[in-house]
């Protein structure tokens, strides 16, 4: 693995657009570099597929750490093959959220509203694509299109062989349901962060998605405060912790090896 001490400029798909980002060589020698190593030893000492669950808060920057560790493994920087698999694309389909209704606060209402909570994605097919990789079948994973707002399913052919990231909200959730999926990874990795720091980066989400001010606060209320605090506060099965701090610096406070 090739390891330097200089910022690294990438080219990422981050929410459906093409983004460079600068990952300052602080992250990389703090957080980036550290974990690949510890998943490449251990990936070398299994072979198959090493799946990895990488959890956090929305706005934590779970996203973009998969995409740059995936990034960096096709730079050849990192000596195994990795891929990053997102969670997003076991949303259920608009129509099936349009046509289901829950309660919330005591106001029903479409799950379309409430889009982004555990109950608007296919719990069962998340199990289901797990344990198919375990058993080291043929997987093809589904892809969230956020020009469609809707999954498309088999978009992404998952390697043979390799570490596998794969990333969502509540991959590492300790609810009736959730915790099941731990049984079938190997490792968990959750990126801890502050919900001060959390709102900010999802206020701005919202308002490059073409929200307004009020739609991305409501939003936010209703939706990503809520699972940030659920999945902050309900997570189990996390053998690497990563702590957002000032300035959204990362670090390791937890790093659990085999």
């Amino acid at each position: 693995m090739e390891r330097d001490g200089a910022d690294k400029v990438v080219e990422l798909s981050l929410d459906g657009r093409a983004s460079r980002l600068a990952v300052d060589a602080a992250a990389l020698a703090a957080v980036h570099w550290p974990v690949l190593e510890e998943l490449e030893r251990q990936w070398r000492r299994r072979g198959g597929r090493l799946v990895v669950l990488l959890s956090g808060p929305p706005g934590s920057g779970k996203t973009t750490f998969a995409a740059v560790w995936e990034h960096l493994a096709r730079q050849g920087r990192v000596n195994v093959p990795l891929q990053a698999l997102p969670m997003d694309g076991f949303h259920y389909p608009t129509a099936v959220l349009d046509a289901r209704t829950v309660t919330v606060d005591g106001v029903s209402m479409p799950l379309r509203r409430i889009k982004g909570r555990p109950e608007s994605f296919d719990l069962a097919a998340i199990g289901a694509s797990l344990r198919a990789l375990k058993a080291g079948q043929a997987v093809r994973w589904p892809r969230y299109d956020r020009e469609l707002h809707d999954p498309v399913p088999d978009a992404i052919p998952v390697l043979d062989e390799g570490v596998l990231v794969i990333e969502g909200l509540y991959m590492l959730l300790d609810e009736p349901g959730w915790r099941e999926l731990r049984a079938w990874a190997d490792r968990g990795i959750f990126v801890e962060c502050p919900a001060d720091v959390t709102r900010q980066a999802l206020l701005g989400r919202g308002h490059r998605q073409g929200r307004s001010d009020q739609e991305a606060l409501a939003h936010y209320n209703l939706v990503d405060r809520y699972t940030g605090e659920l999945v902050m506060r309900r997570r189990h099965g996390v053998d690497v912790l990563i702590r957002i701090g000032p300035g959204r610096r990362p670090e390791i406070v937890q790093a659990g090896h085999e």
